[in-house]
């Protein structure tokens, strides 16, 4: 009965959440705007400011209400440095699926993020850049998805639970170009949690995803190299290069995960194990699973579809900060 009474222990509570936290990031991104055009500051640090507001205040809520039990919902294991190294290396190695997803979405929508990144790279230094697109969104983002949310599936089978917080974290981008390989990369980042049982695994990897993004950003702005808008038969012969680096670096992701996966077995719990019945104890009955598709994450896929459409009005696009 205990359990029921805390915020941030079971499925329903973190389908909640999320659907707060999509109502609450338009205002939030909004309120950014506001306070950083009364002192004509950069996009990167109305960025900054929209991330602090849109997920740092509800994540300071949710941690202060269960503050007895942070250490459940924020796990931070030492991982020790083969994690460490192997969990860089897939990072880098899946960089070219998530850039092949991109670029093929390019094709049809609005490539929001390559736009901001354009214009940050171009008037602000790359260590502020990393700053902005690295560090901050790695670090606050995964508070909220690869933490406080997905500490709310632990009843839930890992492959569904990193699905559905995957679908989350591109659901919150508010924007369908960023939607896809954002799915993909959140799918991945639960699975380095539940193995390494460290929310650190998580910020390192998207930080190592950001900063590479914001590395060939400043390498287009530089060689005027923009892959979107390329005649058709360049485009395409991007495309296909893309392509075959996505497929060899997935290659070489899936022969370190499982690397990754055997080294961090032994920290995994397998509950059915205890399940056998010995020296004829009959044990207990299995508990019901817990239902993952609620009503507030249909709500929330509704609303999502809603701000995205919104997101292509070019005059809503270049107000939303967080976009």
């Amino acid at each position: 009965m205990m359990r029921g009474r805390i915020f941030m222990t079971n499925t329903k509570n973190s389908n909640r959440f999320m659907l707060i936290l999509i109502i609450w990031i338009i205002p939030a991104s909004l309120i950014a705007v506001a306070l950083t055009s009364t002192i004509d500051a950069s996009i990167g640090v109305s960025i900054t400011l929209s991330q602090v507001i849109a997920f740092g205040i509800p994540s300071i809520v949710v941690l202060a209400i269960n503050r007895k039990r942070i250490k459940q919902i924020l796990p931070t294991k030492k991982m020790g440095i083969k994690n460490y190294l192997m969990i860089i290396a897939m990072s880098l190695f899946i960089q070219p699926l998530l850039m092949f997803i991109s670029t093929v979405m390019s094709q049809f929508l609005p490539n929001i993020s390559s736009e901001m990144l354009s214009g940050m790279t171009t008037d602000t230094n790359f260590i502020l850049t990393l700053l902005f697109i690295a560090v901050v969104p790695s670090v606050f983002e995964e508070l909220v998805f690869r933490g406080i949310i997905f500490s709310g599936y632990k009843e839930v089978p890992i492959f569904k639970a990193a699905l559905i917080n995957g679908v989350m974290f591109g659901m919150m981008h508010l924007n369908f170009h960023q939607f896809f390989h954002t799915v993909v990369l959140g799918f991945i980042l639960c699975f380095f949690v539940y193995y390494t049982k460290s929310v650190i695994s998580a910020i390192l990897a998207h930080f190592v995803v950001n900063g590479t993004q914001a590395g060939f950003s400043l390498w287009q702005t530089r060689t005027h190299t923009e892959i979107a808008y390329y005649d058709e038969p360049s485009m395409l012969l991007a495309l296909f290069i893309i392509g075959v680096f996505a497929a060899a670096g997935l290659a070489i992701f899936v022969l370190i995960y499982k690397k990754f996966k055997s080294h961090n077995m032994s920290s995994i719990d397998h509950p059915e194990e205890d399940m056998v019945e010995q020296d004829g104890i009959v044990p207990p009955a299995p508990v019901k699973k817990p239902t993952l598709l609620t009503v507030p994450v249909y709500v929330t896929a509704a609303l999502f579809v809603l701000f995205a459409f919104i997101t292509l009005l070019p005059s809503f696009m270049h107000s939303c900060p967080y976009c």
